[in-house]
């Protein structure tokens, strides 16, 4: 056993295996997601405190929802392709979530320009891991791109419109499962999908909370802002050339102003998609700390149902990466 450990974990270390490819084989290796994701964390150099979090040997009331702090122990998961209403059309999309009745927060993750890949389904796993139930909406329809001329041609053959109604079938069709609770379920985002995570901010309905990473491209007016219905993270890295900080970051003191719930993190010596552990940009220190506030504003804002309505002063923090 100890020997096929160490050699999942050198396949991983050097590159052989994706994220997700590494939790399956972990999974069955050790019989357990939860084993599983510890030896994630171990692998990519997580404290000792983390490491016991995942494992279920220690309580992580900050970075759990409150339907696992009890127990402190990361879920086992199942998995399915699923269906929903989006608009007057139907939409594919990747559901993750802990096995049993619940209730569980739920999360919506949107997809990066590449699609529906096997990196967003390894988050959409590690959401379901951490006790979510988690669903990507496959704005593609199934279709991925591997590489950026294909897909910065999928990105820009998408309708914003449809991605749109994409993501709030996804939001309502989480909402409508037995096991969520409660009923307003977060969105979270990546690159595209940023941009998609923060317009659901002001134009999606039923949203608990919003995390969006690097969201290229959006740009929203003052009325925009005022309508913003749930508390938003923006993440970004400052070596971001498509997310010039002095741009984003001048939303905040009209957030201030208009009483949202609004943070914004920049990490610095970070690039665009410094999350994506299968690009040549991933940033394993910012990545980290990036998930883990990620669990703390949906751990908070996602289990306290009066959150959505309490004001509160925005706040600008720069993060060393």
């Amino acid at each position: 056993m100890e020997e096929k450990v160490h050699e999942l974990v050198s396949e991983y270390k050097s590159g052989s295996l994706s994220r997700r490819q590494f939790l399956r084989r972990a999974t069955l290796l050790l019989g357990g997601a939860a084993a599983a994701n510890a030896l994630l964390l171990a692998a990519n150099g997580a404290s000792i405190p983390e490491v016991a979090r995942a494992s279920g040997q220690l309580t992580p009331e900050a970075s759990l929802p409150a339907t696992m702090a009890a127990t402190g122990q990361a879920a086992d998961i199942e998995t399915a392709v699923v269906q929903f209403a989006a608009g007057t059309s139907q939409a594919p999309g990747y559901l993750a979530r802990p096995k049993g009745d619940g209730p569980f927060p739920a999360v919506v993750v949107i997809q990066e320009w590449w699609g529906v890949d096997d990196h967003i389904k390894s988050v959409v796993e590690r959401f379901a891991g951490q006790g979510y139930a988690a669903l990507a909406p496959d704005l593609y329809r199934g279709k991925v791109a591997k590489e950026p001329n294909d897909a910065q041609q999928l990105v820009m053959l998408m309708q914003m419109d449809q991605a749109l109604k994409d993501v709030q079938g996804a939001v309502d069709y989480l909402a409508q499962q037995s096991y969520v609770s409660p009923k307003k379920p977060g969105v979270i985002g990546f690159c595209a999908g940023g941009r998609l995570a923060i317009l659901m901010s002001y134009q999606g309905k039923n949203v608990g909370a919003v995390v969006a990473f690097y969201g290229s491209g959006a740009n929203p007016s003052d009325d925009d802002l005022k309508n913003v219905s749930a508390p938003m993270l923006r993440i970004y890295g400052d070596q971001d050339q498509s997310n010039p900080i002095d741009k984003v970051s001048a939303w905040e003191p009209k957030l201030k102003e208009y009483g949202k719930i609004s943070d914004i993190i920049v990490y610095k010596g970070a690039q665009h998609a410094f999350f994506n552990d299968t690009r040549s940009s991933y940033n394993k220190e910012a990545a980290q700390d990036a998930w883990k506030r990620t669990l703390d504003w949906f751990g908070k804002y996602l289990t306290e149902s009066s959150a959505a309505a309490t004001l509160a002063p925005t706040m600008m923090a720069t993060r060393g990466g």
